[in-house]
């Protein structure tokens, strides 16, 4: 399946096997900083995710640049993705809205950044969410929309919706994560993931269904046109993510059969 790639710092996504994110989850500097050496050094990710939620001082703009330029001087030119996981999609923070995409938009505009996180539905609720997705494009930073559900996993039709909300929206990358009940629920995430696909090829995709009961997702995206997905080094920041070392094994050896696929 052929969809365009977006490039980050030499990585494209949407290209050959999902490309491995690991997140950083600590709360305090040192845990951050830590976290990022033995991400790096132990386990290679092809992208760094600080989920900037967990961090206890999450809506100090300046202190979280300068955060992120320390995360940088650790990953050297491995791409950083910058995430506030909001409470209401399974995150750490409670904000605003409009607060929340401000401090998006800063951390974009300072350069330490490569890519940021913008949920769907709390951009939704900021009237000028096209203008400030834009600003951050400016800033040639990549943005993935995203929309999560720890709960259930919504019917196709809704998950496709929401796949093409966030393509309106302007995003580069659209993101959904859902939480599978059963079997069923864990083809239904990778056959609106197809459907999507099928109808427009201009932005990869990355289609999680979460717990162990949707490992599968987690592992086969290249068969179904999931261009990225995220395991562990030390903490999962979702149910369902594993070793990222086992995990690229899998990963590598299914992308060695793409001759097939």
């Amino acid at each position: 399946m052929s969809n365009q790639v977006v490039e980050v710092r030499g990585v494209r996504i949407g290209e050959g096997a999902p490309k491995i994110i690991i997140p950083i989850t600590g709360t305090t500097r040192d845990q951050i900083l830590s976290e990022a050496r033995l991400a790096v050094e132990d386990y290679s990710p092809d992208i760094i995710e600080w989920r900037a939620d967990w961090f206890y001082d999450a809506t100090n703009a300046d202190g979280m640049v300068a955060l992120a330029g320390e995360i940088g001087d650790i990953v050297g030119n491995m791409p950083i993705l910058f995430t506030l996981r909001t409470s209401k999609e399974g995150g750490e923070l409670t904000v605003k809205s409009d607060l929340y995409m401000d401090l998006n938009l800063k951390l974009a505009a300072s350069g330490k950044i490569d890519i940021v996180d913008i949920e769907l539905f709390t951009a939704e609720a900021v009237p000028d969410r096209e203008a400030i997705i834009r600003k951050i494009q400016r800033c040639d930073v990549k943005i993935i929309g995203s929309s999560h559900d720890f709960s259930s996993t919504p019917d196709k039709v809704e998950m496709v919706s929401r796949l093409c909300a966030m393509r309106d929206m302007g995003v580069d990358i659209c993101k959904l994560a859902v939480m599978p009940r059963r079997m069923s629920d864990v083809f239904a995430l990778i056959e609106a993931a197809n459907e999507y696909l099928e109808r427009y090829r201009d932005r990869p995709v990355i289609a999680i269904s979460m717990s162990k009961l949707g490992l599968i997702s987690r592992m086969c995206g290249e068969l179904f046109g999931s261009a990225a997905t995220f395991a562990t080094a030390k903490k999962a920041s979702a149910p369902g993510q594993i070793d990222a070392i086992k995990l690229r094994n899998v990963l590598e050896s299914i992308d060695d059969c793409r001759e097939f696929l």
